[in-house]
């Protein structure tokens, strides 16, 4: 019992003497956990960002090269289906929502190619909006 008793006054006695030591110490490691916590979120939104905007980067491209006199072509449709399908896992709901109606606009043969044309392009600065809004916003997740 005694020998506890002895550990436990050496024990505090160190902790007194080198108080200021182990807080610095103990500081020190807590900023840094804080630190590299902070590091990792703002890699995580700069990698979730970038990733956005390669994604919209690749719809606009598809979706200007349909709006060309190409639009019937089947290949250019599917590469803007497969940019906006890329796209629409990790941008917003809004935004996939408008690059369903474009997606949905252009691949309707029912309706004149200039009528097509001209009702895209009236969505697509709503999109543009969007992706803008969802880039300056985006949170790494």
């Amino acid at each position: 019992m005694n020998s506890v008793i002895e550990f436990l006054h050496k024990l505090l006695e160190f902790i007194k003497e080198n108080s200021d030591s182990l807080i610095a110490c103990t500081m020190g490691i807590v900023g840094a956990i804080i630190g590299g916590k902070i590091a990792a979120a703002s890699t995580l939104r700069q990698d979730r960002r970038k990733s956005l905007m390669d994604a919209y980067a690749d719809v606009f491209a598809a979706i200007y090269i349909c709006l060309g006199d190409y639009t019937d072509s089947l290949s250019f449709l599917l590469t803007l289906a497969t940019a906006m399908e890329k796209a629409k896992l990790i941008c917003s709901k809004e935004s996939a929502d408008s690059m369903a109606n474009i997606l949905g606009i252009l691949m309707d043969s029912d309706v004149d190619l200039a009528d097509r044309k001209s009702r895209c392009i009236k969505l697509i600065s709503g999109l543009r909006n969007l992706a803008a809004y969802d880039i300056k916003h985006c949170k790494g997740k």
